[in-house]
């Protein structure tokens, strides 16, 4: 599954890598579960890259104090509890199949 990088030093949470914390410029960083998040918006891409499904719904969720893009599956709308599965096929193409993090249902 996809961590969460919480600064050592004050707590700060961000799923992306970081050379400094942003909060206190602390430099280590512990993995942690993202747990339950709440979608907070959706989009949906009619024009996506090669290799890349069409139409491709986007939605945005907060996991406790860090927040995520991803592909996510049907049936999910704003304010709906959702969790990360990394087993999603993101693009298939000449360079083979890119799999990523897509938001579910957290009852899946």
């Amino acid at each position: 599954m996809t961590k969460v990088l919480e600064c050592s030093n004050c707590g700060y949470r961000t799923f992306y890598k970081k050379k400094h914390c942003l909060e206190c410029g602390g430099q280590e960083w512990n993995k942690q579960e993202p747990g339950v998040g709440e979608l907070l918006a959706i989009t949906t891409v009619h024009v996506s890259p090669e290799g890349v499904r069409e139409p491709n719904r986007l939605g945005i969720a907060r996991f406790e104090g860090a927040n995520l893009v991803a592909q996510i599956r049907k049936g999910l709308n704003p304010g709906d509890n959702v969790k990360l599965d990394d087993s999603n096929i993101l693009r298939e193409g000449d360079n083979g199949t890119h799999v990523g993090a897509q938001f579910a249902p957290v009852d899946d």
